[in-house]
């Protein structure tokens, strides 16, 4: 019979016993509550750093970083010295025997001379020393070996001889070829003929930067009113230029003639023009034109041929008064009896104006002044100029006129003043800058008739 044993269990563990005795029994000790769950001001405090632990940690930082700084520098150059250093070495060929002539052959050397051994190839090649085997490609230690050697010392450079520059032209020579008028009266011809190079950089184009087409509608009025009372229009261009309004106006009048003090401007406007019998874009032939060189200025007294209408633009620009008066009587003469003066001239309000917004806008930008820049325009006027209406434009003095100046100036016996209005254009004609809400410069447009024979 076999005995079964029963299965072995295991005596339960006795709970766990905390230390401490509090009278007969066995208390358990307590725990001490969570720091972070207690009153800020009730948690431990850390005690301060001292001065002194904190010196040692920070001049502790400051060396090892020099440390640092130091292994980099000396890593760095230890780079570049080696990368220097490793080049490729050339290889020696052996020595190439000349061909030896048919005869005796030479005594035996004394000595043999030792075999030329190529050195065996470095396992390690430099980047300049790939970049010169690589085809069409030449590294820069190459590059500076087939360069001349620079001298060593400033005493083997020759010295070259001292050549002086010549003397700049006398003051009088440069005034007379940058003023539109000579210092004892008349046109300076010399001036226009060196601008004609370059009219279109240094003129501006009045008909077509005129924003609200004021000068097409006043030629269009006049020439409708001479239609009805004369039966073909002969019109005159006085001061053409580069022949800028000659194309509108040969769509408009039956005959033209142009002229201008400039050869080379006629010259100019000749081509510009083109040839006459063209339809235009009225639908009319455009009329013949016929050209002329004449210096208003040196007119002859008697009589002269006479049109109805004469066109004058941006012609009493020279800043001499008494010029401008004799160029504007010689004007007049040559309008025929119930025929039109269409003049233009700068205005003084206007030069004001640009000169103020440059001063308010312009100037204190922190910009570089270019050569489109009118710098030396303003900056410092003259009072002597300010007070005649004469103001620069990009160097060249020009005489402008105030609307009392232009009214007195057309009070002449025999004509009538019928409009005076402005002509404005944009501000990129005058400043390399945008103005913000400003009214536009302008120039001053005139339309005086002549009366007739029976008029009183």
């Amino acid at each position: 019979m076999v005995i079964m044993r029963p299965p072995h269990r295991r005596a339960p563990k006795p709970p766990p016993v905390a230390l401490g005795v509090a009278g007969s029994r066995v208390a358990p000790v307590l725990r001490s509550p969570d720091v972070e769950n207690l009153d800020p001001q009730q948690r431990p405090r850390k005690p301060p750093p001292r001065k002194r632990d904190v010196a040692e940690a920070v001049a502790g930082a400051r060396a090892r970083a020099k440390k640092q700084a130091e292994q980099r520098l000396r890593e760095r150059n230890n780079l570049w010295l080696h990368g220097r250093r490793r080049r490729r070495r050339k290889r020696i060929d052996a020595p190439v025997v000349p061909a030896v002539a048919e005869g005796p052959a030479p005594a035996p050397a004394l000595r043999a001379a030792p075999e030329a051994r190529a050195p065996p190839p470095s396992r390690r090649s430099s980047q300049s020393s790939r970049l010169k085997d690589a085809p069409g490609r030449s590294s820069q230690s190459s590059r500076l070996k087939d360069t001349a050697p620079l001298p060593l010392s400033p005493q083997t450079i020759k010295k070259r001889p001292f050549t002086p520059k010549p003397p700049p032209p006398p003051p009088e020579t440069v005034k007379k070829d940058t003023a539109m008028a000579l210092p004892g009266g008349g046109t300076n011809c010399a001036y226009w003929e060196r601008v004609a190079a370059d009219y279109d950089c240094e003129i501006m184009d009045t008909l077509t930067e005129d924003k609200g087409k004021v000068l097409r509608k006043r030629l269009r009025d006049c020439c409708r009113k001479l239609r009805k009372t004369k039966g073909g229009i002969l019109a005159l261009d006085a001061g053409c230029g580069a022949g800028k309004w000659l194309p509108f106006l040969g769509s408009l009048v039956d005959d033209l003639l142009a002229i201008d003090c400039s050869q080379k401007l006629v010259e100019r406007a000749k081509r510009v023009y083109g040839s006459p019998g063209r339809v235009t874009a009225t639908g009319r032939p455009r009329a013949p034109c016929r050209f002329g060189v004449v210096d208003l200025t040196k007119d002859e007294p008697g009589e002269v041929e006479r049109h109805d209408l004469v066109i004058s633009a941006n012609v009493l620009i020279a800043p001499d008064r008494a010029v401008c008066e004799a160029i504007l009587a010689a004007t007049l003469k040559r309008v025929a009896n119930g025929g039109y003066l269409v003049l233009l001239v700068p205005s003084n309000e206007s030069a004001r104006a640009v000169a103020n917004a440059y001063m308010r806008h312009r100037l204190p930008q922190k910009k570089k002044l270019g050569r489109s820049d009118r710098h030396r325009d303003f900056t410092p006027l003259n009072a002597p100029d300010v007070d005649s209406q004469v103001w620069k434009r990009w160097g060249v003095r020009t005489q402008c006129y105030s609307l009392a100046v232009l009214r007195g100036l057309l009070n002449v016996e025999g004509y009538d003043v019928e409009r005076i209005q402005r002509v404005e254009h944009d501000w990129d004609t005058e400043l390399d800058i945008k103005i913000p809400k400003a009214a536009r410069p302008f120039d001053w447009l005139a339309v005086v008739r002549r009366r007739d024979s029976d008029e009183k």
